[in-house]
């Protein structure tokens, strides 16, 4: 009895059907003794896993409103519109993704007027409206969150305000490729400096980076 498993024990009794009544009392005792305390024990850690610490949204008309925003953005178990919102977020980060993979063909990049290869415009079209899902997600999640500390602190956050920053610095403090062919009356070159080209690129590449990581959000699911 000391050296197998009182459960595995149990289970081959019950097959042979052989009662534990017909053992010696000593066993017996042992072994409904180590039974019933293998079995606390998975119940304690079932439990443990199980137990959710309630979240407190504080006092006021609107926290009922807060809560259900927040349950529908960061709990995709929590009901049907939930895992609906969290599968329309998947999908917009595997639309972002594929879009990310796809401006890397050598085929969809265009010219500017410095035959510099910049991203195609419409696929910067469709990451922006990525970009715009993904920020009122996130401002609607900080503003729903229980605790706007803990919220800031929470890794997958880091990583979506990460992914988000860049596009943002890029868009306000990027010049624009120029597209359009110059003009005769042109007297200065739209090229880039050197410097500010490799600061957006580096700004870009950390942006495409951090957005892979958001692939974790399916774990989530």
């Amino acid at each position: 009895i000391d050296e197998v498993c009182p459960l595995e024990y149990s289970e081959d009794l019950r097959y042979w059907m052989i009662d534990e009544n017909f053992m010696e009392f000593c066993c017996q005792d042992k072994l409904i003794s180590r039974r019933e305390a293998i079995m606390g024990e998975v119940a304690k850690e079932n439990a443990t896993e199980e137990e959710e610490i309630p979240e407190y949204f504080g006092e006021g008309y609107f926290v009922p409103y807060q809560q259900a925003l927040w349950d529908l953005l960061q709990k995709p178990q929590s009901s049907l519109p939930a895992k609906i919102m969290s599968l329309v977020s998947v999908a917009v980060v595997l639309l972002s993704l594929v879009c990310m993979c796809i401006n890397t063909f050598p085929e969809m990049l265009i010219l500017d007027v410095n035959n510099d290869p910049v991203d195609n415009p419409k696929l910067a079209a469709i990451e922006a409206i990525c970009i715009c899902f993904f920020t009122v997600e996130f401002l609607l999640a900080f503003a729903s969150s229980p605790s706007k500390m803990d919220f800031l602190k929470g890794k997958m956050n880091i990583i979506d305000a990460l992914a988000i920053a860049p596009y943002y610095i890029d868009l306000f403090f990027m010049p624009l490729p120029d597209l359009e062919p110059p003009t005769d009356n042109a007297d200065m070159t739209t090229a880039l400096p050197v410097e500010e080209e490799g600061e957006e690129s580096a700004l870009g590449n950390v942006g495409k980076i951090m957005q892979v990581f958001r692939i974790a959000r399916i774990m989530r699911i």
